[in-house]
């Protein structure tokens, strides 16, 4: 071969390089934000989902509401919860997943106040763990709560009751 056929040849090979590089920069840039490798338009929304609780109230013993605060930078809805003691017996509802109406909805900074239900007052719960051990929330036992969002990212909280 000769040294010009090589040069073009490189100087192509350089050229197909820079286009693919400069689509994957533009991709990154459209309002996706982010890269889609898979094709599958699977990327979340830039931005972060934080939840912090500021308070909680025990309202019966099956009955407990959260005070929870939206710190991201991004709108959040609630799909699911579960509740367990310290011996890992749990409580779980996918209420707001299986409902018309979706769970409780935070903009960034909001704060909603959730009711976590277990035991005779959640119809859409499921419990897993030794029978009869937890049906009700007792006195100064602590609990955790975590609560799970539209986009699949769970919160843990510990209270006590």
């Amino acid at each position: 071969m000769n040294r010009r056929f090589l040069l073009v040849l490189s100087v192509a090979i350089l050229g197909e390089v820079a286009a693919v590089e400069a689509f994957i920069y533009w991709q990154q840039q459209t309002s996706l934000g982010c890269f889609d490798v898979c094709g599958c338009g699977a990327c979340q929304p830039a931005g972060r989902e934080v939840l912090n609780m500021d308070s909680f109230q025990v309202n019966s013993s099956t009955n407990v509401s959260l005070n929870l605060r939206n710190v991201g930078s991004i709108s959040l809805s609630l799909q699911a919860y579960l509740v367990k003691d310290s011996a890992g017996d749990q409580w779980q509802s996918d209420q707001w997943q299986n409902v018309s109406t979706p769970g409780p909805t935070l903009s960034p900074n909001g704060v909603a106040t959730t009711v976590i239900t277990i035991g005779q007052s959640c119809n859409s719960c499921s419990y897993t763990g030794a029978t009869g051990a937890f049906s009700q929330f007792t006195s100064t036992k602590y609990y955790t709560v975590e609560v799970v969002t539209a986009r699949n990212n769970s919160f843990t909280f510990t209270i006590m009751t």
